[in-house]
Formats: C-alpha cells, sequence, structure tokens
C-alpha cells in the first residue's frame, strides 16, 4: 500500500505483524513522528527488537522470527501470501497449541482472570 502498486491479502499479514510488535512493546515496528521519515523505515527498515536486558522485557526467538516474516517488505515471500493463516499456524510459535481445540472451544484458556460481580 505504501509503494502504491495495489494491494492484496497479504498487506493483512503485514497489519497482524505490527499489531504483534505493538501488543508486545508498546510501539510500532517502524516508528517516527515524521511522516515521510516512517514511510521511509517501513518501505526499507529492518525489524528491530527492543533490547531485553535493557527494557527488562522477555520475548522468545519465536515471537521475534514470526513477526519478522509478517513484516517481510516482498509480499511475494511474506508469511501468510501463500500458504493463509495454516502457514501461519504451522509456525513453531504455535507448535504447542492444538489448533483444533481453539476451533472447537474446548481448549482450557492458560489464564482465568478473577472476576467478581
Amino acid at each position: 500500500m505504501v509503494n502504491r502498486s495495489g494491494h492484496d491479502k497479504s498487506v493483512d499479514w503485514w497489519a497482524i505483524g505490527v499489531l504483534m510488535y505493538e501488543m508486545l512493546f508498546g510501539m510500532t515496528p517502524f516508528f517516527n513522528q515524521n511522516q515521510r521519515k516512517l514511510l521511509k523505515k517501513i518501505k526499507t527498515a529492518k525489524v528491530l527488537f527492543p533490547d531485553k536486558s535493557k527494557f527488562k522485557i522477555d520475548y522468545s526467538d519465536e515471537i521475534m522470527d514470526l513477526i519478522i516474516k509478517l513484516l517481510d517488505k516482498d509480499k511475494s515471500t511474506r508469511m501468510g501470501s501463500n500458504g493463509g493463516a495454516k502457514e501461519i499456524l504451522s509456525h513453531n510459535l504455535f507448535k504447542k497449541i492444538d489448533v483444533n481445540k481453539i476451533y472447537n472451544k474446548t481448549m482450557e484458556p492458560p489464564f482465568m482472570p478473577d472476576v467478581k460481580k
């Protein structure tokens, strides 16, 4: 979309990568207040991750790998662009998750908040 060359479903996988990054770190992967610089970073910059020890953030190599693959600048090789959700769910990040249990709504959530009315 930024290159104004049209877009397809691959832009949705890009958006998922941006959303995952934002949920983990509280900011966009290519943040810049200057719109021209922001667009240039989106087009050319590598995805950088905050220093784990400096910012006391813990994240896995698997989540980094998935985000990098979702934010691939080349939409033809971007994860999900050719295999859809099945390609994404086959990533190592999801290897311990039984997707069928999610689809069938039988998976026990890893955390249940104690909600009192």
